[in-house]
């Protein structure tokens, strides 16, 4: 099994080539064999534009994916950002939410 990068480095070791471009959005790499474009921001953030600059909730709309960018531990940081976004689709709509419900304290000074 390879993550992205891994088989994106793979396929670069075979034959590096310059793309060509079709249009302004795409290219086409390694001799036909990788076709890449542009995707947009909003729709597919990055972890930093999802998380901390939140531009899909100020444009009021839901992203296709998020892409999980470098944390500063294990995979276990990244799965506790989705759920805290209420984005990991495994945990039932239960999670963190005790059938006793929450206790809330707003301090009177």
């Amino acid at each position: 099994w390879k993550n992205d990068q891994q088989a994106l480095n793979t396929l670069v070791k075979r034959g590096a080539t310059l793309p060509q471009r079709l249009s302004s959005d795409r290219l086409v790499a390694l001799a036909g064999g990788l076709r890449l474009g542009l995707l947009p921001t909003h729709l597919f953030p990055s972890g930093h534009v999802f998380f901390l600059q939140r531009l899909p909730y100020q444009l009021g709309v839901v992203p296709y994916a998020v892409h999980l960018t470098y944390q500063n531990c294990d995979a276990s940081g990244k799965r506790h950002r989705m759920r805290e976004a209420q984005l990991w689709a495994i945990d039932p709509p239960s999670r963190g939410m005790p059938a006793g419900g929450l206790l809330a304290y707003e301090p009177d000074l």
